[in-house]
């Protein structure tokens, strides 16, 4: 069973200077698993090749389909890149998708 902040070292966890694109959270309370769609949406989309090559390492290709789909925040132009890359379709990228 793991303790109340194992998972939320995240500053040690993400790569080096990742911590600046998450100016509008506190990052004692991220949880790298728990909060991962937040966190692969956001270097994904605002990130270092770095950062990006970090996040294709430490999830699997399903979590990152998964926040890929399912982001309100991803801009249409990221989106669209990676939907090619990982041969999603746009009607389920949710940032495509008419309120």
């Amino acid at each position: 069973m793991k303790g109340p902040h194992q998972d939320s070292a995240v500053i040690q966890d993400l790569p080096p200077q990742a911590d600046i694109l998450f100016w509008d959270v506190d990052l004692t309370h991220i949880d790298l698993h728990k909060h991962r769609r937040f966190i692969i949406t956001r270097l994904l989309t605002m990130g270092r090749p770095e950062h990006v090559r970090w996040v294709l390492r430490s999830y699997s290709r399903q979590e990152i389909i998964q926040a890929i789909k399912s982001s309100r925040n991803m801009d249409p132009k990221t989106a669209n890149f990676w939907a090619l890359y990982f041969e999603i379709p746009r009607e389920q990228i949710r940032c495509f998708r008419k309120s």
